[in-house]
């Protein structure tokens, strides 16, 4: 049985016009929000996906979270991410045999855990 924790991803970068409803797509299926609690966000346009962005550090990111991640990734969002070339940072909380982790995408550098 798999477990599920809380997780938030950071998407920063340009995102490809043909990616735009792609992504849309998967975070609506994967029931991710803005916000720990909620699952109201069903982004439909990239001005959808700007509208959500927020500042992290003085840059404009998207920031994602689902209280329950299966084991504290957004499989599908990452690969999604990653072909398409656009970085992330996604961090999920310990749970369990679980440790919490940091796992970094950087189109030049590859991913880190």
């Amino acid at each position: 049985m798999a477990d599920y924790m809380p997780a938030r991803i950071h998407i920063g970068g340009k995102v490809p016009r043909e990616a735009v409803e792609i992504l849309c797509s998967e975070i609506e299926t994967a029931g991710m929000d803005t916000e720990f609690g909620e699952h109201a966000f069903r982004p439909h346009s990239a001005e959808d996906l700007l509208a959500a962005c927020e500042d992290v550090n003085g840059v404009r990111l998207l920031a994602l979270c689902d209280d329950e991640a299966k084991y504290g990734e957004f499989a599908v969002l990452e690969e999604l991410l990653r072909e398409y070339k656009i970085p992330y940072t996604r961090r999920s909380c310990g749970k369990y045999e679980h440790e919490p982790c940091v796992v970094e995408y950087r189109p030049d550098e590859g991913l880190f855990e």
